[in-house]
C-alpha cells in the first residue's frame, strides 16, 4: 500500500490528511492498514483509491478486500462520508465505488463528498471532500421548562405515580407507550413544579444523512442515467 500522511494547522486546531491507495489485484496486509488507521488522531481524514467494494460507499456487491475495511471501521472511531456516487468509469461504461472518504467520528458531521462529473481525462471522477463547509444555522427558540429548582420532588413522586400506572401507559404499539409515558411525567411535573421560559439561539451542524441501500440504489440509478 502507498500512504501520505500530512498534519495541517488551522484556525480550529490540528487536522491530519492522509491519502492512501490500495493497488488492485495484489494483497495487502491487514495489519498493515490496522497500523495506518491507527496513526490516525481522532480529528483526521482519510480519502483514496481503495480498489475495494463495499456497501458502505455504495457498492452494491462487497469484495473480500471491501469486507476486511469494513471490519477494521467498525472497531474504529472512523465513518464513511460518501454519498454513493459512483467514482469510477470502467472502459465499457460500467461505473463503480472505488474511492473513498473516511473521516473521524468528530468530524463527520461537518464533512461532506461530491463527486464532479468530468473525468478530466482519467477513468476516475474527481471526488471532493469538504470539511466546515456545510451549512451552519442558528436557531433562535423560546423554550418553555419546567423550574426543576422550585420543584416539590415529594408531590411529583405522588403524582408520578397516580399518572405512571399501567392502565394509563401500556400499550402493544411502541411509539403510543413512549408518548404515554411522556404523558404521564409531564402530568405529574405539572402538579408539581412551576414552568419557566427562557430563550436560546442555538448553533446547529447540518446532520449527516443516514444512506441506506434504496437511497444507494436510487443515487447510483440516476447517475449512471446521466452519464449516458
Amino acid at each position: 500500500l502507498e500512504l501520505i500522511i500530512v498534519k495541517l494547522k488551522t484556525k480550529t486546531g490540528y487536522l491530519t490528511v492522509a491519502n492512501l491507495y490500495l493497488p488492485p489485484g495484489k494483497p495487502f496486509e491487514t495489519q498493515q492498514l490496522q497500523q495506518c488507521i491507527n496513526a490516525l488522531d481522532n480529528c483526521s481524514l482519510l480519502v483514496g483509491d481503495l480498489n475495494a467494494k463495499s456497501r458502505l460507499w455504495g457498492s452494491r456487491f462487497p469484495d473480500k478486500r471491501g469486507r476486511i475495511i469494513e471490519e477494521l471501521l467498525a472497531n474504529s472511531s472512523f465513518t464513511v462520508i460518501n454519498n454513493g456516487q459512483p467514482t469510477y468509469t470502467h472502459h465499457t461504461g460500467i461505473q463503480t465505488h472505488l474511492d473513498v472518504a473516511i473521516c473521524s467520528n468528530r468530524l463527520a458531521a461537518k464533512a461532506s463528498f461530491s463527486v464532479l462529473n468530468n473525468s478530466l481525462g482519467s477513468d476516475h471522477c474527481p471526488a471532493v471532500t469538504r470539511l466546515f463547509d456545510v451549512d451552519i444555522f442558528n436557531e433562535q427558540t423560546t423554550l418553555d421548562r419546567f423550574a426543576l429548582q422550585r420543584a416539590d420532588w415529594p408531590r411529583f413522586k405522588d403524582a408520578g405515580r397516580q399518572s405512571l400506572t399501567d392502565q394509563a401507559v401500556c400499550s402493544h404499539d411502541t411509539d403510543v407507550y413512549h408518548d404515554n409515558i411522556t404523558a404521564a411525567i409531564i402530568k405529574a411535573a405539572e402538579v408539581a413544579m412551576p414552568r419557566c421560559t427562557s430563550t436560546s439561539k442555538r448553533h446547529r451542524y447540518k446532520a449527516q444523512p443516514y444512506w441506506n441501500d434504496t437511497c444507494r440504489r436510487a443515487v447510483a440509478d440516476r447517475n449512471r442515467a446521466r452519464n449516458k
